[in-house]
């Protein structure tokens, strides 16, 4: 190896290597930014012409009916916690905001520039306008709504909520049974505290009655088994008649009965 050749290789080796230039996404985003500003223009007009053929709140309503829910689908579409059926709903949302804008567009600038007046059936299609506006922007809330309790994380949340929720209620009625059960015990300890002072069951059942207007004894009556399990009485059949058993009289001497 001669000199030069052994310059130019310490050479190679004493430059810094090039950083390779990282690729830009810019031509996406701004496909994602022209788009939405054309629909923007377009609705925008839509809505104005609206302003013109009815009132303000149809012409905000445009709005609610194509941009704003197309923003709204994109946005949907590239979450990342979107299932593929969510993201199938968002694209079918994004796909209606644009016709919508289309379709609302084009009846809307026939009757502007036309005139309601120069045409026979105008009174039908601002009819058709107000009512397209009207399905559409409610079709997006559907959709919405649809978006929403599909998740798979909002369901997991409402389900562990639900389980908690069910727990946190089974821990209080257990907590309210023994605060229950802790008053009868008290309430037990009292009545027996009654009657050793006063030596008097009935007392006690007299003060009951004359405060709530039921004596303890039938208030709370405790279970027996002699109140549970009552003796069958035998019914006797009402076609049957008994006869009344004479009285027999003995003779003092036993020898036998008494004359009648």
């Amino acid at each position: 190896m001669n000199l030069t050749q052994n310059k130019d290789q310490l050479l190679a080796l004493m430059r810094r290597p090039k950083t390779q230039k990282k690729p830009s996404n810019f031509a996406l985003w701004w496909a994602w930014a022209f788009y939405n500003v054309v629909a923007l223009f377009l609705d925008t007009i839509t809505a104005y012409t609206v302003y013109t053929l009815t009132n303000f709140l149809y012409a905000a309503l445009v709005f609610f009916s194509g941009f704003m829910p197309l923003l709204m689908h994109e946005f949907l579409f590239i979450r990342a916690y979107a299932s593929k059926v969510q993201r199938g709903i968002a694209i079918f949302g994004a796909g209606m905001s644009v016709l919508a804008i289309i379709g609302i567009g084009l009846l809307a600038g026939v009757l502007n520039v036309i005139g309601i007046n120069a045409m026979a059936n105008a009174l039908y299609i601002e009819v058709a306008v107000i009512s397209l506006i009207v399905f559409v922007a409610a079709g997006h809330g559907l959709l919405a709504a649809a978006y929403f309790y599909l998740d798979e994380g909002i369901r997991a949340n409402h389900n562990q909520a639900e389980a908690i929720a069910y727990h946190d209620q089974q821990l209080a009625n257990i907590n309210l049974a023994l605060d229950l059960a802790e008053k009868v015990k008290q309430a037990a300890q009292k009545e027996d505290e009654f009657i050793s002072r006063f030596g008097d069951r009935e007392l006690l059942n007299e003060a009951m009655n004359q405060i709530t207007g039921t004596p303890l004894s039938a208030a709370a009556k405790p279970a027996s088994i002699k109140n549970i399990i009552r003796p069958v009485t035998q019914t006797q059949d009402p076609e049957v008649e008994l006869m009344p058993v004479p009285l027999v009289g003995f003779s003092g001497n036993g020898n036998g009965h008494k004359s009648q």
